[in-house]
């Protein structure tokens, strides 16, 4: 039996097509499609998807290296702390040989003999190996060497001048032009300078009036 034309031209067709496999996957998983001649690339968000999941990996990595430094950190701070603690609770035995004098200590105190005190200035070669109480101040080198048993302080000096020795010196002559000229500069009220006298008498004004008073004394 003779083929009918129809089948004879679904044969030759199918003689003509190329022998073709395709092999298609999830779509929403993304799809790869092979032939035996060729085989096509992978859907591009497949490979954002790789992409981000390694550069998520990499920023988790960073992340737990950053909290390791902060918790070393952390750990080193508080042994500081801890050590800085019990250093401050041990009992010092020299304390009493140092430091600021307490009040109530100063507020009863018998009076000392004046001849007992060495003034800075006496200090000399003669009192070597002897030991003196000197109360004062040096300003310069001395030819002695004065190595301290007891130091106590009486009146503790603020860390903060309420008034610059500067400012209080300038006339109101430079304020003025300095005023003219733009300048700001700081002016040193009355009642600031009776409150601070003694900081105001430092003035280089102030203390040629002193020497002045005092030449004329003599």
């Amino acid at each position: 039996m003779l083929p009918s034309p129809r089948e004879n031209n679904r044969s030759h067709l199918n003689a003509t097509r190329p022998n073709i496999l395709v092999l298609v996957d999830d779509y929403e998983e993304g799809c790869q499609c092979s032939t035996k001649n060729q085989t096509t690339r992978p859907f591009p968000w497949r490979v954002d998807e790789e992409l981000s999941k390694s550069i998520s990996k990499k920023a988790a990595k960073k992340e737990a290296a950053k909290q390791e430094k902060l918790r070393r950190r952390q750990e080193a701070a508080l042994a500081s702390a801890a050590s800085s603690i019990a250093i401050g609770e041990e009992e010092d035995p020299l304390a009493a040989k140092y430091g600021n004098v307490p009040l109530y200590e100063l507020q009863s105190k018998e009076e000392t003999d004046l001849s007992e005190w060495t003034r800075v200035g006496d200090l000399s070669e003669g009192l070597k190996d002897k030991e003196v109480l000197i109360r004062g101040r040096a300003q310069t080198t001395r030819a002695v060497e004065v190595q301290v048993r007891k130091l106590h302080c009486i009146s503790k000096a603020m860390p903060t001048l309420p008034i610059n020795i500067e400012d209080a010196a300038r006339s109101e002559k430079e304020i003025e032009e300095a005023l003219q000229a733009g300048e700001q500069l700081v002016r040193v009220n009355q009642d600031t300078r009776l409150n601070y006298r003694v900081l105001d008498m430092r003035t280089p004004a102030n203390q040629g009036i002193f020497y002045i008073s005092m030449k004329l004394a003599v």
